[in-house]
């Protein structure tokens, strides 16, 4: 069973490069206004198709079967309590909310002063490609390809390189136009578990959300 959100707790997490996962593949006018890529497979002004995957991003082979509109009120759900047991997680307080892009996320509160947190990116329509797109604009500093999740591709992907301060966010493509991603903070001091491995213990959360949705399939 899911936890239940006890008090909500204020704190200003950096959660995975929300705008990263916000890329849309449009491109700018004259004028400013924004102009969507080419549709049908058409290339853009970048050379870029439209079809998903794209950018050099992976195709999701084995799309997973969830209803993501479960986790538009439930965000928490993401995460089951006894896999996070499992995997060493431990946390003391959970906030849902909903990014600035209306996606669901979760936080969990350590008892470290740390943070792990997860987003549904249900407003990125592009998936693993736009961040494969944003990366080749050179939109982030972070960008590296991990092993796969349960066989899903993943990626730790940044707009702001914050592994030496223990943070780290991992994008899984869940389906070509699906990513969920998966924001760890190992919290204050040098002496905080996982200070020096974010990115690996991100990925580690990555695999208790793939676990926790592939059993509510």
């Amino acid at each position: 069973m899911m936890p239940t959100t006890t008090r909500i707790w204020r704190r200003t997490v950096t959660a995975l490069a929300v705008a990263v996962l916000a890329t849309t593949a449009c491109s700018d006018n004259a004028d400013g206004t924004a102009e969507p890529t080419g549709a049908n497979g058409e290339p853009n002004e970048r050379g870029v198709s439209s079809d998903l995957p794209y950018s050099g991003a992976p195709s999701v082979r084995d799309p997973i079967g969830i209803d993501t509109a479960r986790y538009e009120s439930s965000p928490c759900r993401t995460l089951d309590d006894d896999l996070l047991a499992q995997a060493g997680f431990t946390y003391n307080e959970t906030e849902a909310s909903t990014t600035n892009q209306g996606d669901p996320i979760c936080h969990w509160k350590t008892d470290h002063g740390g943070v792990f947190g997860v987003t549904v990116m249900l407003s990125n329509e592009h998936g693993l490609s736009g961040i494969y797109a944003n990366h080749e604009d050179g939109g982030l500093e972070v960008f590296e390809e991990l092993e796969p999740v349960n066989g899903y591709p993943a990626v730790a992907a940044d707009q702001v390189d914050s592994r030496h301060r223990g943070t780290c966010t991992v994008a899984v493509g869940v389906r070509d136009d699906l990513t969920i991603s998966a924001y760890f903070s190992a919290g204050a001091g040098d002496d905080v578990p996982y200070n020096d491995t974010p990115c690996e213990r991100a990925h580690e959360l990555a695999e208790v959300v793939v676990a926790t949705l592939d059993g509510e399939s």
